[in-house]
């Protein structure tokens, strides 16, 4: 990494020099806030619902993308394999991947076959890009798949696991999530419905900062031992933390500051994973008036 000078400014010298802003890029992007598109979760599960996957048995994929409007129809190519025994961060192939192709992300979720001759409780490595106007254009391998039309794309990568006597798991069951900004009750909506402002729409005030809080259900964990990871996102308005833990032994709750943005419909996303493989998310939308 080269030094940072004064005539060269970086995101890490900025802060480091406490160099005028005007004179340097602009502040790390929150996190928390969709300002363009990207990637907020991905999902392998059993036909019966369960993170760790079956041998022999279809499986069900399922990417969630959104930007400012919302959540995103894409084009997928994807490759699933066994993964390789590796102490990097990004998972690869151990040999030829047993499933790949392009679908739509169109809101249902794609089945995949897991071979019978997969071994016993064997890790997998789900490697993907998403595009959301170009069709993926497929390289050698996932790292130099591209879209078509100079399109930027958006690359995934998730880790599984094939169940064994020993080894199960449930994805987070978000189906008693329950959600207040102040006072105000957020009902859960569908993922891909838009928000609104319409008149039967919840309100929030807007420009303001509101305490959320956030149950995210007795069925959250599978077991005790869980550690839950809860991420978030929102299409306007920043949330003081991009995500929370939730240890063993702590209720599954969530409780933060969300600083809402000026007037208008607000659709935002929660991403609990387990630690385990495995990952369920919920929306909420609402209005800022």
């Amino acid at each position: 990494m080269k030094t940072p000078t004064l005539a060269v400014c970086s995101k890490i010298g900025a802060a480091a020099l406490l160099l005028p802003l005007a004179a340097c890029e602009a502040p790390l992007k929150a996190a928390q806030l969709l300002e363009e598109a990207r990637i907020l979760g991905v999902r392998i599960v059993s036909e019966d619902g369960q993170a760790s996957l079956e041998r022999g048995q279809s499986a069900l994929l399922d990417v969630l993308v959104a930007g400012p409007a919302g959540t995103l129809d894409a084009q997928l190519a994807y490759e699933l394999c066994v993964a390789a025994e590796s102490q990097r961060g990004v998972p690869f192939c151990e040999a030829g991947a047993f499933a790949k192709g392009t679908a739509a992300l169109s809101g249902a979720p794609l089945a995949v076959e897991i071979p019978a001759t997969t071994p016993p409780g064997a890790a997998l490595a789900l490697l993907g890009v998403a595009c959301l106007s170009g069709e993926p254009q497929l390289g050698d391998g996932p790292l130099d798949w591209s879209c078509s039309g100079g399109e930027a794309p958006l690359r995934l990568s998730f880790d599984a696991q094939l169940s064994t006597t020993e080894f199960s798991n449930l994805s987070p069951d978000l189906s008693q999530l329950e959600l207040t900004v102040e006072d105000v009750m957020i009902p859960l909506d569908d993922v891909r419905a838009p928000a609104t402002c319409e008149d039967d729409a919840a309100a929030v005030a807007a420009s303001t900062t509101h305490r959320v809080e956030m149950n995210l259900g007795a069925g959250a964990r599978d077991e005790a031992s869980e550690t839950l990871q809860v991420s978030l996102f929102s299409t306007s308005g920043v949330f003081e933390h991009h995500y929370r833990f939730v240890e063993p032994g702590q209720s599954p709750s969530v409780s933060l500051d969300w600083k809402a943005a000026g007037p208008g419909p607000v659709k935002q996303y929660v991403v609990v994973r387990d630690g385990r493989g495995g990952v369920s998310w919920a929306s909420f939308s609402f209005c800022a008036r």
